[in-house]
């Protein structure tokens, strides 16, 4: 019986010594993905951000108001976008949903976001100009004529891109980094600098070129265009992302309006039942892809969230809705 007691009190012991490992086990933790966009109430669109699925507003429906980019630095959450009034059209910056102070905001709008340490981006236009705000403070980029639809930090540098009109009103793509920008496009065609991600010394752009009937949806890598499009009336690329030695490419099958992402220039369909659907946006963490935008599955425009293909509403499918932007931490 000693022996017994003995072999019950070492077998506790151990059995004890295995529950406080595995408390103090590191738990397994999915990653928080938050999301901007809007959501129709009544006759207004209002701007939204979305965290693992909750819903913030980030107005309250009086004035329309869409949000068009999402970044996370730290606990702090920042959304950027415009919103439209009787009194005209404003860009906006809301940290942790309080509204922030950005000067020239009048007359602007801002389609993209980023932190670097304690400075705020952004980046859109004003007046027809491309506007880069840095802390609410506005640089011009030309005179006129332009657009900034993204904004990457890379170190110390600043890398923008979107679209500049030339003298035959034709929009040129065009990518800048500090203020220096490099002509993507020969202007013989409209054509649009949509995102921007930059990886050491290469720098990857996605976007769109209006080729007669037919949208060709391009990634630029350092300069160099390669199509992706193949189907007959062309596709939108709205989205880009790079892991390793892939490039993932958000946007739509513009035959059939199917939202649509595209690793290393091979395409897939996300909403195969769905039309009139679109992939605004594309964020790879580890093994995992994750997408946001929107489609009609359940007879409405809903914003939508997918991860490895899986779909995700982010609401109830009663009013309309679209995802503009996605940030994975």
């Amino acid at each position: 019986m000693k022996h017994a007691s003995l072999f019950l009190v070492f077998s506790l012991t151990i059995e004890l010594l295995l529950i406080g490992c595995r408390k103090n086990e590191s738990p397994s933790h999915e990653p928080d993905v938050y999301i901007s966009g809007h959501e129709t109430v009544g006759a207004r669109s209002i701007a939204t951000v979305w965290k693992n699925g909750i819903k913030t507003s980030l107005t309250k429906g009086l004035t329309t108001s869409i949000a068009t980019g999402v970044f996370v630095s730290g606990p702090d959450v920042y959304v950027c976008g415009y919103e439209e009034s009787a009194a005209g059209l404003f860009a906006r910056v809301w940290k942790n949903g309080t509204l922030m102070s950005l000067t020239d905001a009048r007359s602007a709008f801002i389609n993209s976001i980023y932190i670097s340490g304690n400075d705020v981006y952004v980046c859109g236009g004003r007046d027809g100009s491309a506007i880069i705000w840095k802390n609410g403070v506005a640089t011009s980029l030309a005179p006129g004529g332009e657009e900034l639809n993204s904004i990457y930090i890379s170190g110390n540098d600043v890398y923008v891109c979107g679209f500049e009109f030339n003298s035959s009103v034709t929009r040129i793509a065009k990518c800048w980094k500090n203020g220096i920008a490099t002509v993507l496009s020969d202007g013989t065609k409209d054509e649009i600098a949509e995102d921007i991600y930059v990886v050491g010394s290469n720098v990857y752009v996605c976007g769109i070129e209006f080729n007669g009937l037919k949208i060709v949806a391009k990634v630029w890598k350092n300069g160099v265009a390669s199509n992706l499009t193949t189907i007959a009336q062309g596709s939108y690329a709205t989205g880009i992302w790079t892991s390793g030695d892939d490039i993932y490419v958000s946007g739509y099958d513009r035959d059939r309006f199917i939202a649509s992402i595209w690793k290393n220039g091979l395409a897939s369909n996300l909403t195969p039942n769905a039309t009139n659907s679109s992939a605004t946006g594309i964020c790879v963490s580890g093994a995992d892809v994750y997408v946001c935008g929107y489609d009609d599955e359940r007879g409405i425009r809903e914003a939508k969230v997918w991860k490895n293909g899986i779909a995700t509403a982010l609401t109830d499918g009663t009013s309309r809705s679209e995802a503009t932007a996605i940030f994975v931490k």
